[in-house]
């Protein structure tokens, strides 16, 4: 299967791998890609004159169609996307446009986003140089982000150059959450980069629309109103990608007019391993001084791939490298120059050199497994052949149901439609930290959120927890959380647990979504080329302690999933009659245990049980419901129900990134022969992160497509039980039991119309699924007011009994008590503790300040009672817990009543010496009446008032301080 045919092609195992004894078997199609001549075109009209002049006599004097067309939409006042082929010169569009600007207006500001350190340090070092041959030195960029040292990052606020590179995480960390460091800078900025867009898909691609959101809205405060370019991989439907990342509208610029060389991609499947097929097709191009890198799809295959290489070749230690993340910093550079620069013959690689670091011209690209996508397969296809000399791709298939899909249908490896970059902007989960962020860089005014939809929900929920303030006039939501940004992870959802070696080192981390399935006491976890075996799991502390080992072995964990309907937010039949839904999903997964995998071969070598607590989280999925004569069906061919549709469930999961920017680990997947909520056997397919990452809602689209290539791949695939090509899946909790591939392909027929089942009546579809959410509220038992406020003061101050860990022993001058009910107050002195310990335990609600931890700790040294029968309300902690912020009753006083406190604690003690106790009395008898009225207040108005940083004041709603109403 050959397009076209290159005019002049290099010989030997480059371009023809069939020719060579061994390889005819394995080399399943070709595809020659011809060569495409540049389309130039000159410079715009109305570029700044000597910009203009240093292109025309250093180059380029004219541009490539598309740089062009992107570059007259930016000088027209227009922001871009500009989505074309790999090495197509994207950069170049918004390097010119920074230069133009700055030529006009030395003061402006270029703020440039890359997705990953290692491309910001190459585009930061491109910038330069294209600055120093133009000769315009002055226009300089630098990197700021983590890897910066401490006292650069601050020279660069002081005096930041024409152009800052970055990524989304530090302009999170960095820059918004420490505004007040960027103020003179915001207001200069002419033009925001997002180079690489399509990477921001998925969780990541949610998290930074919602960042992007929040940094418009600083810029317009800072009367900023720069352009905007994003640059991507040839995307489906760029524009509509743009306007839901960033809410902007864009021209997308989609016809590349650079130059391509001719390429040449061969499909391979292996007889055996394809990871030593992966290196006997390296050692041949190596052998040939073919300069060529190859992309896995995992570190621990990388490494593994790279130390065979070296087994078969010493030599290849040192011209050869691995690389991916978790290097040094300073390795990742030293490992990119040595490649571009030539000192490098060949590299092993994660995906981390998929996106644009320029390594230089390659003769070869080998990809060890289908990469999830056309988007990255032409991304990683195009690091291939740069400049005019001609190149090939070895795309060598695992034994995965996508890549063997492609290997019995390899017509349908290039020509079909790009996949889409899926996010959800919506996603509930992850709202609700960037409003916090928002309303700490600014205020939030009501109006800036939708009056309906999960951002207003997820606003009056932070209203109603005390997350969100509004102030005083009840217009502008605030909030008191000092750093909300140190909270909030971009690249996942849930906490995040800090992996740490035997010396306590912390070398990496990893979501408390996964932590259970991928770091649990036992798992193997790589990072930087050795292998580490988790001993312990602190939960408390968010600590995963790990110790170096060397193991021949992997660990996947067993367990069982159930999933809960929500609610149904969509129905239809599919195309063949079958009934389909989406909706929202509770999923509670239990582990149970875990087995030991060899390296090589992947057979169990252990099984080991484990304790976790389930793993429950909401997600968005939908589901198809089964014919109920299907299982008849099954059982007249001798098939067995339940293994068929599970096989068909993870058939139909393996096959989903044909349609949308995935890997089936973003998804997961429940098979029941009976839901009682569908009433039914159904199967499931759900986004596999709490809150749905807008996967679930395009299979619910695009389902007949993904029902058509799921059966085609059973059909297709030559095993007759079922294997890791078309039904076996990785990610397995049950240990791919049971499955029955015939069942699978059954089951396809059937919901496709190819077969029929047996008619059995079905019920009303659906009938027990919830339309909605519940939302009932249990009634509130009705309770007595409450009766008494309390304080005391005490003897002795805590540093004079060894510390506030002997609270005991402070010893109790006086106590006051307020008889809210009858408006009477009672002094007790040390003496009288007997009687204050009864009329505690007797009153059916005592409120103070501190009381729980402190005043109840005192008055505990004087009685055998057990004071935590005192039916509290701890005004301290409450507010504690609402706001997650320590506040100081004379803070309060000031804040609702223009009062202060007549003394403190130490004063008091010092009165105590004096024999003052009518001082004692009156200053407890004040702290009193002002947590009394303030426990009022907040009844009768169901808010107090608190002052933030700035001297605002604003509402905290305390909701009758979680009180039942009064009989």
């Amino acid at each position: 299967m050959k397009r076209g045919a290159p005019e002049e092609a290099p010989g030997g195992f480059l371009w023809n791998p069939a020719a060579f004894p061994g390889f005819e078997k394995v080399v399943k199609a070709t595809f020659d890609l011809p060569p495409a001549e540049a389309r130039l075109e000159p410079l715009p009209e109305g570029l700044e004159p000597g910009v203009k002049a240093a292109l025309e006599a250093a180059g380029p004097g004219r541009l490539f169609s598309h740089q062009g067309e992107a570059l007259r939409r930016l000088l027209q006042g227009g922001d871009v996307i500009v989505s074309t082929p790999t090495a197509s010169g994207k950069s170049l569009v918004y390097q010119i446009y920074a230069l133009e600007s700055w030529r006009r207006d030395p003061r402006a500001r270029f703020l440039f986003l890359f997705p990953y350190k290692a491309l910001a340090q190459d585009q930061c070092a491109k910038v330069n140089a294209f600055a120093e041959r133009l000769g315009f030195p002055g226009f300089r960029a630098e990197v700021y982000d983590g890897d910066t040292p401490a006292s650069r990052r601050k020279a660069l606020q002081k005096e930041p150059p024409p152009v800052l590179v970055t990524n989304p995480d530090m302009l999170h960390l960095a820059f918004l959450a420490f505004r007040e460091n960027w103020r003179d800078y915001f207001p200069l900025l002419r033009l925001v980069v997002l180079d690489e867009a399509h990477v921001y898909r998925g969780v990541f691609g949610a998290n930074v629309h919602h960042l992007l959101w929040r940094f418009q809205r600083v810029l317009e405060a800072s009367g900023a109103r720069p352009r905007w370019v994003a640059t991507s991989a040839t995307l489906a439907s760029p524009g509509e990608f743009f306007r839901t990342l960033t809410g902007r509208t864009a021209l997308a610029v989609t016809e590349g007019g650079g130059p391509r060389p001719p390429r040449r991609l061969h499909l391979l499947s292996a007889e055996g391993s394809p990871y030593t097929l992966a290196v006997e097709v390296m050692d041949r191009l190596l052998k040939e001084g073919r300069r060529t890198l190859a992309f896995t799809k995992a570190r621990r295959v990388t490494e593994l791939i790279y130390s065979w290489l070296c087994e078969k070749d010493r030599r290849y230690r040192k011209s050869v490298s691995s690389y991916r993340a978790g290097f040094l910093p300073s390795e990742r550079r030293r490992i990119e120059s040595a490649f571009f620069e030539g000192r490098l013959l060949g590299v092993v690689s994660t995906s981390a050199m998929e996106v644009g670091i320029d390594v230089g011209g390659l003769d070869a690209c080998i990809l060890v497994g289908y990469p999830g996508s056309l988007v990255s397969l032409l991304q990683r296809m195009g690091r291939a052949g740069r400049g005019e000399s001609p190149a090939a791709v070895f795309f060598i298939a695992l034994p995965d149901a996508l890549d063997q899909y492609f290997v019995q249908h390899p017509d349908r490896l290039l020509d079909r439609p790009l996949e889409e970059a899926v996010l959800d902007p919506e996603n509930p989960f992850l709202i609700p930290g960037h409003l916090l962020c928002a309303a700490r860089e600014l205020p939030l005014e009501d109006g800036e959120i939708p009056p309906e939809g999960p951002r207003r929900e997820a606003l009056e929920a932070l209203g109603r927890e005390g997350g969100l303030l509004l102030d005083e006039s009840g217009s502008r939501w605030h909030t008191l959380h000092r750093n909300p940004h140190r909270e909030l992870s971009l690249r996942g959802i849930g906490e995040s647990y800090r992996i740490v070696d035997g010396a306590g080192r912390t070398i990496g981390t990893v979501d408390g979504v996964r932590v259970f399935r991928e770091c649990h006491e036992g798992a193997v976890y790589l990072q930087q080329g050795v292998t580490y075996e988790v001993e312990e799991v602190s939960h408390r502390d968010l600590v995963v302690k790990a110790r170096a080992r060397s193991v021949d072995h992997y660990t996947e964990v067993r367990g069982e999933k159930e999933t809960e309907v929500l609610s149904v937010l969509e129905r239809r039949r599919t195309a063949a009659g079958a009934r389909l839904a989406l909706g929202r999903l509770k999923v509670t997964e239990r582990i149970h245990g875990f087995v030991k995998k060899s390296l090589r071969g992947g057979q169990v070598l252990s099984e080991h049980p484990l304790q976790a607590p389930p793993l429950v989280f909401e997600t968005e999925g939908f589901w198809v419901a089964l014919p109920p004569g299907l299982e008849g069906a099954c059982a007249r061919k001798g098939l067995h129900f339940m293994g068929g549709i599970h096989a068909f469930e993870h058939a139909l999961i393996g096959i989903f990134p044909l349609r949308a920017l995935s890997d089936r680990w973003d998804l997961g997947g429940i098979s029941y022969p009976h839901h009682p909520q569908v009433e039914g056997p159904a199967v499931f397919v759900y986004d596999g992160y709490p809150g749905g990452v807008g996967l679930a809602r395009k299979g619910f689209a695009l389902f007949e497509e993904l029902l058509e290539a799921t059966e085609a791949l059973l059909r297709d695939c030559p095993c007759e039980a079922g294997c890791p090509a078309c039904v076996q899946s990785p990610k397995c909790g049950s240990g791919n039991k049971p499955l029955d591939k015939a069942g699978a392909l059954l089951t396809a027929n059937v919901l496709s119309g190819l077969e029929e089942a047996d008619r059995v009546p079905s019920g009303p579809p659906e009938a027990r699924l919830p339309r909605t959410r519940a939302q009932a509220e249990k009634g509130r038992r009705k309770a007595p007011a409450g009766r008494l406020v309390f304080d005391l003061e005490t003897q002795r101050l805590a540093a004079e009994v060894g510390g506030w860990g002997k609270i005991r022993s402070m010893g109790l001058a006086l106590a006051v008590t307020w008889d809210l009910d009858r408006d009477r107050f009672r002094t007790y002195f040390e003496e009288e503790a007997g009687d204050l310990v009864r009329d505690l335990l007797e009153a059916p609600l005592v409120v103070g300040f501190n009381l729980r931890r402190f005043d109840l700790e005192v008055l505990s040294a004087y009685t055998r009672e057990d004071l935590r029968r005192v039916k509290t309300l701890d005004l301290l902690e409450f507010l504690k817990k609402r706001l997650g912020v320590r506040l100081s009753l004379a803070s309060l006083a000031e804040a609702n009543f223009g009062e202060g406190k007549e003394a403190d604690g130490v004063q008091s003690v010092a009165w105590f010496r004096e024999g003052r106790f009518d001082l004692i009395e009156s200053y407890c008898r004040k702290d009193v009446i002002l947590t009394g009225r303030l426990f009022l207040k907040g009844l009768q108005e169901g808010f107090i008032l608190v002052k933030d940083r700035s001297g605002a004041l604003l509402r905290v709603p305390v909701n009758r301080w979680g009180l039942p109403e009064a009989p």
